[in-house]
């Protein structure tokens, strides 16, 4: 599904710090396909973060990185360095 894509991306630049986590919050709740997927472990996972709290990049990235793979991470990491 391309909202989980794009999940999956915006998770990415938060962790490599392009996209600021206060940014990624109101796409969040902005976005009206999330809320219909509350299925989805991670995506109920970040409708469950505190975004609040003071080390909150930190616990972001301990929380929702391991709903991912290393290698896709790594691979989106490689591809948004030559496009930037």
């Amino acid at each position: 599904m391309k909202i989980l894509q794009d999940l999956k991306e915006n998770v990415f630049k938060v962790i490599e710090h392009y996209m600021p986590l206060e940014e990624f919050e109101s796409w969040l709740y902005s976005s009206d396909g999330l809320i219909n997927l509350m299925n989805e472990d991670v995506v109920l996972e970040v409708f469950a973060f505190n975004y609040r709290q003071s080390d909150a990049g930190y616990q972001f990235r301990k929380a929702i990185f391991k709903f991912f793979k290393e290698d896709e991470f790594l691979l989106w990491k490689v591809k948004a360095f030559i496009v930037t």
